[in-house]
């Protein structure tokens, strides 16, 4: 969020900022991820972060769009991020196998590499053709107008930038210590908890000229530190689930034996990564957070009093 928006500037100017600033990346992003590069796996990393953050502005300010350009953004920002994902996913997984502490991986795993080469090589026609599809319906220019059709919040609806900033961090972060107090052995809950997470960092990002500074830095350290650790479990979750489906397509071959070798290590990984969190989460980060929570509702409170 840019710091010359002062106090008190009205939501909708901020929703334009926000907008613009994270809509503007997406068109060149997804352009360059689209093409042939030594880069590549780094520029499809950037286009899965700015889809990410343009679906938080979407999700924080969607609701002064009128409804059809609020669902054309979502549909096209959903399909572009998609599209990332999948490809993004197969990049991590290549690299992470490949720089692994058993030099001999690649060499261990060749069936399981050549896959995920036939697997990366299709997510990258349907990267092109999502490209193709935002270019072909005018995302760019649409994107850039939306700023003409932001409605001006009703003056009952209608808060100081510091009072929604800080009641929507109160909601995200509730949510957030809602998805901690679940089991941390679960994959299904850590996802959830990633997720809420997720929600908490960008919504920090997009409003943090209306924060302390004190604040928005420890929030934002907080939940990098987070998403980190919980990033390297996500991977390991993602490789069994990919390896599990690819193995009901294999017939009994090279493949299949080595799937079954590779999640086994990708169990006893994602086993050793839920420890580590759980072990981070009950020694400080848990503290940290509630502290952070804490000083969000004082500052709350501060906030609507005046």
């Amino acid at each position: 969020m840019k710091k010359e928006h002062a106090a008190g500037t009205a939501t909708a100017r901020v929703a334009r900022s926000c907008f613009q600033t994270s809509l503007k990346p997406i068109f060149r992003l997804a352009r360059a991820a689209a093409e042939k590069s030594s880069d590549r796996i780094e520029r499809v990393h950037r286009l899965r972060v700015a889809t990410r953050r343009a679906r938080a502005a979407l999700q924080l300010f969607g609701h002064l769009l009128p409804k059809r350009k609020r669902k054309w953004l979502k549909a096209s920002l959903r399909a572009i991020h998609l599209a990332a994902c999948e490809a993004r996913d197969l990049d991590v997984l290549r690299e992470r196998l490949a720089r692994g502490d058993d030099l001999s991986q690649v060499s261990a795993f060749p069936a399981v590499f050549a896959r995920i080469a036939d697997e990366r090589r299709h997510a990258q026609k349907i990267l092109v053709l999502s490209s193709r599809k935002i270019r072909r319906g005018r995302f760019k220019q649409r994107s850039r107008s939306l700023s003409k059709h932001l409605r001006r919040p009703s003056k009952s609806c209608d808060r100081s930038m510091e009072t929604l900033a800080q009641t929507t961090l109160v909601t995200l972060l509730a949510s957030f210590i809602d998805a901690a107090k679940m089991d941390h052995q679960s994959a299904r809950n850590l996802h959830r908890m990633r997720i809420a997470g997720k929600k908490v960092r960008y919504a920090g990002e997009l409003l943090g000229g209306f924060l302390s500074d004190a604040f928005r830095n420890d929030l934002h350290a907080a939940f990098t530190e987070i998403q980190e650790k919980l990033g390297v479990i996500n991977d390991h979750a993602s490789a069994i689930s990919r390896c599990n489906a690819w193995l009901k397509q294999s017939p009994e071959d090279q493949l299949h034996a080595e799937l079954q070798c590779l999640v086994v290590q990708e169990e006893q990984q994602y086993k050793a990564a839920c420890q580590a969190f759980s072990k981070l989460w009950s020694e400080s980060m848990c503290d940290r957070i509630e502290v952070l929570n804490t000083r969000l509702l004082l500052a709350s409170v501060t906030v609507n009093t005046h």
